[in-house]
């Protein structure tokens, strides 16, 4: 979500903030990120509160973020604009060479008025609508250098590098040291069928040499003009944002009025790195709340309101399928259906491997209802509302790590590229290699608050809120290993075994005791000043 910020408040963490707009959940789960970002031509109201001043509020302990965003009136209003930002613009850092582009072009419109349908709904029916688009465009590059392989090096031709010694040749003592290791002659690794590497027919790997020669650009720098590296791109990434909502509000009679709006975000974008395969992301956000407000007198109303966001986001990159033009499947096998190549990390040299993930679809479900009653110089606010978190979330994952030391008898020795091309990593992994896993949340609230105005200068607040989310209950499950006594616990029937779960479901037992006193006091010293307030 690379347009959108997530601002630290009152002392806590970014993720410690809580976004709603009109009322409703502007958030997606897992990470807390902004949901919905309304123009300033979309915006009615902003509200940020913080410090937790009214049992109302309670999810965040950094503040509570409310935008309200606009309705339509009984005449046809309405915005364009468009704002540029271009290289061709912007001035050059002293020491940089040249201005790489950059364009960011974020354009809209919004209109809002009575909604009217000839033959059915007339103006004087008090229906009135708000909508408005936003788009975003962004094309920028930025430099970037790697080193990367060598013709010469991708032919087995190390003369250039430090001594690199035959693997296949190594002898160890009891205590599993090396005690010897032959030196590929000439530093010179056999590109075809050979018996160096026996038992093996052959020593440069097929497969290693494949990966090198399609994930990886060939040099295009002379040696010296970037220290370390030799090759450089002017990498490009580009972000297409399209933002859109559209708002319905009516007043049935004198004692209920309504509202109800839509709003969607679709944002994917594109980087390209040294790998030959760019990266792609895609985010996807919808957000919903219809509100209703009853007027039973002129001291008491409720209000029912139900919110829902939803995001998709998935994550990959693109290019030939090598996974099965090499053969990698056996030991990395597809994940959610695509055929990923695990990282091979070779130090010093740009990375290798395709990266598949996914975050959602995510939802949060949120129905409330506030009551307000006001009785003399009591305003009492009471009311309750219930949350329910879905997500799913996973990734591929595996990856083979090569270092120096397999090539390697004695100082300054050895190849972590000529380690990759023989095939011989230090360390695998393909634990996670299919992980995906959904999970589900419940939580409940209620709250009860008093103001009452003591004098016309002086308030006191006192209330009291109850918060409980349940454990997160997982599919396929949830494991853990207690360190304390070695042994792993889960909550379902094991896959693998097919025994029974030895741990509650959702592992933690849920806590009941959230409840949240309120106390404040405000005073205003003047009739020039704000009321002070301690909460």
């Amino acid at each position: 979500q690379g347009l959108a910020i997530a601002p630290a408040v009152y002392g806590q963490r970014p993720r410690d903030t809580y976004y709603s707009l009109d009322g409703a959940v502007d958030m997606e789960p897992n990470f807390s990120r902004i949901g919905m970002l309304p123009p300033p031509e979309a915006i009615s109201e902003m509200k940020v509160e913080s410090g937790m001043a009214t049992g109302a509020y309670g999810w965040a302990s950094g503040a509570n973020v409310n935008i309200v965003t606009k309705s339509g009136t009984r005449d046809f209003h309405g915005d364009a604009w468009e704002f540029l930002r271009n290289d061709k613009l912007n001035a050059r850092a002293f020491f940089q060479p040249s201005l790489p582009p950059y364009k960011w072009n974020q354009f809209g419109v919004s209109l809002g008025g009575p909604l009217v349908i000839p033959h059915f709904l007339s103006k004087q029916r008090g229906w009135y609508v708000f909508g408005w688009y936003e788009g975003v465009r962004v094309h920028q590059s930025s430099g970037t250098s790697a080193l990367v392989p060598t013709a010469a090096e991708l032919q087995g031709n190390f003369s250039a590098d430090p001594p690199i010694y035959n693997p296949f040749t190594t002898v160890t003592d009891a205590q599993r040291n090396i005690t010897s290791r032959q030196q590929f002659q000439g530093n010179m690794i056999p590109l075809g069928p050979t018996n160096v590497c026996a038992p093996r027919p052959y020593c440069i790997s097929p497969t290693a040499l494949g990966l090198a020669q399609g994930f990886l650009p060939s040099p295009n720098l002379a040696p010296g003009v970037i220290p370390g590296a030799n090759f450089y791109r002017a990498a490009l990434s580009t972000e297409t944002s399209d933002m859109w909502s559209a708002r319905v509000d009516h007043q049935f009679g004198a004692k209920d009025s309504m509202y109800a709006r839509w709003s969607d975000w679709n944002d994917p974008s594109f980087s390209q790195g040294i790998s030959n395969f760019p990266a792609l992301t895609g985010i996807r956000y919808d957000q919903a709340v219809a509100s209703e407000t009853h007027l039973f007198s002129p001291t008491f109303l409720v209000t029912a309101r139900f919110g829902l966001f939803r995001e998709g986001q998935e994550n990959s990159q693109q290019g030939p399928d090598l996974a099965t033009q090499l053969g990698t499947l056996e030991a990395f096998p597809p994940w959610n259906g695509n055929n990923f190549i695990a990282s091979y990390n070779i130090p010093g040299y740009g990375g290798i491997g395709t990266f598949f993930g996914v975050e959602g679809p995510q939802y949060y479900m949120v129905p409330t209802v506030d009551f307000q009653k006001i009785i003399g110089r009591h305003t009492l606010g009471f009311g309750g509302g219930f949350t329910r978190t879905t997500f799913e979330t996973g990734h591929s994952s595996g990856e083979e790590n090569f270092a120096t030391t397999q090539t390697a008898f004695g100082a300054n020795t050895g190849s972590g590229l000529a380690s990759f091309l023989l095939g011989v990593p230090f360390e695998a992994d393909r634990v996670a290699a299919t992980w995906l896993a959904t999970l589900l949340f419940h939580s409940w609230n209620w709250y009860v608050q008093d103001s009452f105005k003591m004098t016309p200068k002086l308030s006191l607040t006192l209330g009291l809120r109850w918060d409980f989310i349940s454990p997160p209950y997982s599919t396929p499950g949830i494991g853990t290993l207690d360190q304390t006594n070695g042994m792993y616990y889960w909550d379902q029937k094991n896959p693998i075994t097919g025994a029974a779960a030895n741990i509650r479901y959702g592992v933690i037992d849920p806590d009941y005791r959230s409840y949240q006193p309120r106390f404040g006091l405000a005073y205003q010293i003047t009739d020039k000043t704000d009321r002070k307030s301690v909460v």
